[in-house]
């Protein structure tokens, strides 16, 4: 079994254009929708990297590593290079950014 990690963000532009909506419901909405948009991002790129990945080997669910976790695969990834990083409170900047991981297995045929 193997695991892929990954990192995506709507960098800080989406942050700032949500921080500057100031009617509530219409705050509200956008938030979804970005949370909504990140999750999407998140699975592309599962299908993406299923497509390229041996015939025999299948993706789990995405899991959200602990956050004590959250450095080490920044780093390996080299996130800084998508303006990715993490806060002393284990908080990414920007904010609307995810770490996740899915488990790849062999397939039964």
């Amino acid at each position: 079994d193997v695991y892929k990690r990954q990192v995506a963000t709507l960098g800080g532009r989406v942050e700032n254009f949500i921080n500057s909506i100031s009617d509530e419901v219409k705050k509200t909405v956008a938030i979804c929708i970005a949370n909504e948009y990140l999750t999407s991002s998140c699975i592309f790129v599962i299908k993406l990297l299923e497509e390229k990945t041996a015939e025999n080997l299948q993706p789990s669910s995405l899991f959200l590593p602990p956050p004590e976790a959250y450095q080490d695969i920044l780093t390996l990834l080299g996130a800084e290079k998508i303006g990715v990083v993490l806060t002393d409170n284990h908080c990414f900047l920007p904010s609307y950014t995810t770490v996740n991981y899915a488990y790849w297995t062999k397939s039964k045929k």
